[in-house]
């Protein structure tokens, strides 16, 4: 008996992504900003959508500033936890504004630009598990 046989990649190089995460526009509309894959993308005046960061954590939950010239985003990765950061536009970096390891969600700059608010979830593990969400704001 001959052994069927066929070819069957275990992945592809390339493939069209299916869902966007928390897609969020510019507030002049020629800039969109989402996270798929577990990075985030920037496609401007409707181009191919591009990597805006080179991080190796997962990111999330992007926002725009007032001017459109800065992205405040969530990051995890499983041995540091997660932190919050601000993307320049201008310069192309990356700035990490939070100093605790924890779970950050839905960080959103102020209307001025000068803080933001987040919210943060840390636990205790104990015989029960403690959960406690907080509202935080950074200047």
């Amino acid at each position: 008996m001959e052994t069927v046989q066929f070819e069957n990649k275990a992945y592809e190089e390339a493939f069209d992504v299916k869902v966007l995460r928390n897609a969020v526009t510019s507030p002049d509309g020629n800039k969109l900003v989402f996270s798929a894959l577990g990075s985030l993308y920037i496609s401007q005046n409707g181009k191919t959508p591009e990597r805006l960061t080179s991080g190796t954590d997962f990111e999330a939950e992007p926002q725009f500033n007032a001017k459109g010239d800065q992205i405040v985003y969530v990051t995890w990765n499983d041995e540091n936890l997660g932190k919050i950061q601000i993307y320049n536009l201008t310069t192309k970096k990356s700035t990490v504004v939070t100093k605790d390891p924890a779970i950050y969600r839905t960080p959103s700059f102020s209307p001025d630009g000068k803080q933001i608010v987040y919210r943060k979830r840390r636990w205790q593990w104990s015989s029960r598990i403690s959960i406690h969400y907080q509202w935080n704001i950074h200047c």
